[in-house]
């Protein structure tokens, strides 16, 4: 009977001693993985708060055509009052620049810029160009011809050499009024309309 008492003994110590392992290697992992979430979300809120542009980050502007729909990539130098600037500070920046632009910027119809993407080590900012959204032409009847005027022009910019006689009832009625149109490939279409 002792040595049933004994086997019976060990056999619950043991049992006990590895069930106490068994917990107590189930706690570690469960603290080392709580530690692991929490160094990568600390390294995660860090990461995004601290990301700022620097001498080393490279700068690509976009320049997106709208009325030809053409894209035109160019690297740049930073520019000095970007450095050190957050995403959120930067996309404030850009706003001040869009609406303190330059006589040239405006006169080549830049007319909105976005920040495309940011990391510290590649900035994407896009300017959108639309020269037609300010510029525009008239069509009207002058001396037998139809004649094209700018927008804001008084004086002729091109004669068509489209004649007056050649033209039906409703264009002629059309182009008295003068005949608006806002973009160069809208004018080429309605010529092209008149002339046939």
């Amino acid at each position: 009977m002792n040595r049933k008492y004994i086997v019976i003994c060990s056999f619950f110590v043991a049992f006990f001693v590895l069930s106490l392992l068994c917990y107590g290697s189930f706690e570690y992992a469960k603290k080392q993985e709580q530690k692991k979430l929490a160094h990568q979300n600390a390294a995660q809120t860090s990461t995004k708060q601290e990301q700022r542009v620097t001498s080393e980050t490279k700068l690509v502007i976009e320049k997106w055509e709208e009325e030809s729909e053409e894209l035109v990539k160019e690297e740049r130098d930073m520019p000095p009052e970007y450095a050190g600037l957050t995403r959120e500070e930067l996309e404030k920046q850009l706003t001040v620049e869009i609406k303190d632009k330059s006589w040239e910027e405006e006169k080549e119809g830049l007319v909105k810029i976005t920040l495309e993407s940011f990391s510290e080590d590649k900035i994407v900012i896009r300017k959108v160009y639309n020269k037609s959204s300010e510029q525009g032409y008239i069509l009207r009847l002058k001396d037998g011809e139809v004649v094209i005027y700018r927008k804001d022009e008084k004086e002729p910019f091109e004669k068509t050499g489209l004649k007056e006689e050649n033209l039906s009832k409703q264009d002629k009625k059309i182009l008295q009024g003068g005949y608006a149109v806002r973009t160069e490939k809208e004018l080429y279409s309605v010529l092209e309309n008149f002339s046939s």
